[in-house]
Formats: structure tokens, sequence, C-alpha cells
């Protein structure tokens, strides 16, 4: 594809603003993998940078590859634990362990390692550090779904200009420029939802039946994937497969296509769970582990969980990404202008919410903030798209303000030290504040240890959120209003 636009002064067309967006995605991805992982054969050196659940996941991923099976038994009865990809002291999350017959289970599911193994065997046969493989590829795939959130975007309304600053705003922010380079299944089931939707709704013209039953597989092997990447996202498959009865509802070939990886998939889900934790239900490995699912029940524990995940200092969205405190207000544009489509992409969206609200974890563990609200980008790409789309030139003002402040925090974050990014209460120099701002830390509320204090303060960035979408919404109303008059 030539860019002929920039030398001729023309407007480029939607394909090759996408083109744009995808490679200065994939520029900042790429950046920040060089400051995390070394391209050469992995030391042990590397180990820093390598927490949380990914030895769990990469240690999966040799076992596939090396045994091929995902028994974990053997990668610590010989000795070579997490040697391959610079952690050789990495062991297994287990979820099942019985020593005298050899095999030991991870409490992870094997949809990412599944997808990563082939490019784990590719690094080992040519030398490079297996994790760098991997995650370059992820750099890929994280590219890949920036871009098909510009396309969301501009399906919601937004200019083509609008549509790429959101793109790479979502792109050059926390959560999605942290995760490009982790290994965890959330960014890529972020980009298979994006691809669904994208599926679904973005068809080119022409292709008759043919191009239908492509784009119904493509959205149902998507929705039949996600489960395999964690349980968690089942409910993504859910209103998926909602979307395609919808959408497919007058082709039987079509509703077959969509359906037909849905239904294999199950099965062989429940089956997998049978076989290996001696339940066919999702939640088999927690309790093969613990007894019970990390979930909390009740309304308070989950709208605190849904408070922290917006609001907390160190790990809330809003902290680090700011401008998406438009996202109430660009919901209800949005479903002004694609009700229907709206409706399929909030529904599952808010089950998954209050889901990930409800873990005991809901700040994800060990890692980096917000990787849990990653499969919410396509809703929130969707929603800010519809109030680019119909907001005041102030508002917008306002938008890349906070998106640009974003982005500076974010690679003023990765270039100082990944550490920073898991530490328990993150230090000012990743926060997004300035380190100079002492005062930040007296006014970012702590939801993890929720004292009256801590209450008080985070009920008045709730009000403050409340309130900036409330002003939007009826200035937005009020036109809309003058619109039908005049």
């Amino acid at each position: 594809m030539r860019l002929n636009f920039l030398k001729m002064g023309r407007p480029p067309t939607d394909r090759q603003t996408a083109l744009l967006v995808f490679l200065c995605a994939l520029a900042a991805f790429a950046w920040v993998t060089h400051r995390f992982i070394d391209i050469n054969t992995p030391h042990s050196d590397q180990s820093w940078n390598l927490t949380g659940d990914e030895p769990s996941y990469m240690l999966i991923c040799q076992s596939i590859v090396m045994d091929r099976d995902v028994n974990l038994f053997n990668d610590a009865s010989r000795g070579r634990k997490g040697s391959t990809f610079g952690c050789p002291s990495a062991g297994p999350h287990k979820a099942r362990v019985d020593i005298p017959n050899g095999r030991v289970y991870s409490i992870h599911s094997p949809g990412l390692p599944l997808i990563l193994s082939p490019v784990f065997a590719l690094a080992l046969k040519t030398g490079l550090t297996p994790r760098y493989a991997c995650v370059l590829f992820l750099n890929l795939l994280a590219a890949a779904g920036v871009t098909m959130l510009y396309g969301l975007a501009r399906h919601f309304g937004a200019s083509a200009r609008s549509a790429s600053g959101l793109a790479l705003a979502l792109g050059c922010s926390v959560p999605v420029l942290v995760y490009s380079s982790q290994i965890y299944p959330d960014l890529p089931a972020a980009v298979l939802l994006a691809a669904a939707y994208s599926a679904l709704w973005l068809p080119e013209e022409g292709g008759g039946m043919a191009r239908t039953l492509a784009r119904a597989a493509a959205a149902g092997c998507c929705a039949a994937w996600l489960p395999w990447m964690h349980i968690r996202l089942a409910v993504f498959s859910a209103g998926l497969a909602l979307a395609c009865a919808i959408e497919f509802r007058r082709s039987a070939a079509a509703l077959a296509a969509a359906f037909a990886p849905l239904a294999v998939s199950c099965a062989c889900l429940m089956f997998f769970y049978q076989r290996w934790y001696g339940s066919p239900w999702p939640n088999a490995a927690y309790i093969a582990q613990t007894g019970a699912a990390p979930v909390s029940a009740g309304l308070r524990p989950v709208l605190k969980g849904m408070a922290g995940i917006f609001f907390d200092g160190g790990r809330g969205l809003l902290f680090w990404a700011p401008f998406l405190v438009f996202v109430p207000a660009g919901l209800v544009m949005a479903a002004r202008r694609r009700p229907l489509r709206t409706a399929l992409l909030a529904a599952p969206a808010l089950a998954y919410l209050w889901a990930i609200s409800s873990f005991d974890s809901w700040w994800g563990g060990f890692c980096p903030p917000n990787r849990f609200v990653l499969p919410l980008m396509p809703l929130m790409a969707s929603a800010t798209a519809a109030f680019l789309a119909d907001s005041r030139k102030v508002h917008k003002s306002v938008f890349a303000a906070l998106a640009l402040a974003a982005a500076f925090f974010a690679f003023r974050g990765a270039a100082l030290d990944i550490n920073d990014f898991y530490s328990g209460r993150h230090t000012l120099e990743t926060r997004p504040l300035a380190d100079s701002a002492r005062w930040f830390g007296a006014i970012a509320p702590d939801v993890r240890n929720l004292s009256d204090r801590e209450l008080s303060v985070l009920l008045a960035w709730v009000a403050a959120a409340v309130w900036i979408n409330l002003r939007v919404f009826f200035r937005w109303g009020g036109r809309r209003a003058d619109a039908l008059q005049r």
C-alpha cells in the first residue's frame, strides 16, 4: 500500500490511516519491548522483569513445545523449569498435583500458551530468546488490535482524525502500552473481541455469500477461543453469540458457520476440565487449588472492586487514562447513533465488569495496573468515538490534553523501570503525575485499604467524574434540542 498522500497533500483513505495507526502503535510497543527484554540467548538476570503469572504461562508453552502436553511435572522433574526463557527458578501455579502419577497441572488456562507455542518453538530453533519472540508476536497482535479499535471508532461516528487519535491514545497509555510486552491473556482477548466485532460490523462492500460465511466463521472462532484464554471471558462469548444470531438471522449457513466453532469449543473445554481437573465446570481449576473460586459474594465487595478498578490511586484506570472519563456520556451518545450495537457491546462488558469487580484481587494480583479492564477496550473506544463525534471543540481539546498526559506518564514509567509498575502501591514516578507533585499521595484514594478518610477522597473523585459526564451530556442534549427546533 503506497502512502502517496504524504507527498501529494491529499487526505488519506481509511486504509492508509489504519496503516499509519498500526505502524505508530507497533513502534511504541517495540520500544517498550526493547526496554524490557534481551533479544539474545536467555540468561538468569532476565528474571527480574518476568514476574506475576508470566512464568506460569511460559512454562505451559514450554511443556506444549517440548512434551506435547500441559502436564508440568516433567518441567520440574527434569530440572529445566524456566531455563529456556530466562527464569530458571520459575515454578507453576499448581491447581492439581498428583506426584505419584507424575501429574502437575497449572491453574492457568491453556489458550494463550497454545497461541504462543509455535512462536516459542521457532525461537528455540533460531536461537532467539523465547520470551522475546513471544512478546514481539504480542506486539504485532496489539498493534493489529489498536488498528481494529480505529475501525470501530470510525463505525461509531468519529472522523478519521479523531478515530486515529483515539486509537493511538488507547495504545500509548496504560494498560495497553505496558501489556503489549507482558505475557497475559487479557490483551490478546481484547484483540479477539475487536476482531469479532470488526468481522460482524465492518464488512467491505461486495463478496456475497462467501464473504458473509467468512465473517460469520471469523466471529464464531474468536468467540469460541475466548473461554480458553480465561473462563471469565465466557460472558463475551455469550454476547458475541447473540450478536451473531442477530447479524446473520437471515442466513442459516452463516449461523451454522458462526455457531459450529462455539459448540465444538464448549464441548472440548468441558472435556479438558473433566480430564485434567476432575470436573467439567469452568471453576474446576480454582476449586482444585483452593477449594473455591476467588470471588466475593454480596454488593459491597463488588462496589469496592469497581471503585478500585476506576479510581484507585495506584491502579485505577481513570488515573492512568483520564481521557476515558467521558465514556459514560459517550455511551449514551453511541446508543443514540447505533442503539442495538451499543447494547450488544455494553451488556457483556457490564456483566464482565461486575465479575472482575467481585474478584478478591480485583487489581489483577502482582502485575502492572488494570489488566482486567483490557477486554473492555472495544466498548470504551466505541463510546469515546461517539463522544468525539458529537462533542464541542472545548471538550475535544480537554480530551486531547488528557490523552497526551496519559501517554507521557505511561512512557515515562516504562522508561524508568518496569519494576515500578509491579509495586503494590505504585510510586510517584509511575503514577499519573510527576514525582515533583508530592501532594498527589494525599488526594489519591487507596481503595485496597479503605479507611474513612480514603472513602471521603474516593467519593469526591466519583462525584467529579459524574459531574463531568452530566455536564457533557446536558450540553449535548441542549444542542440536539436546538437542532430539532431549527
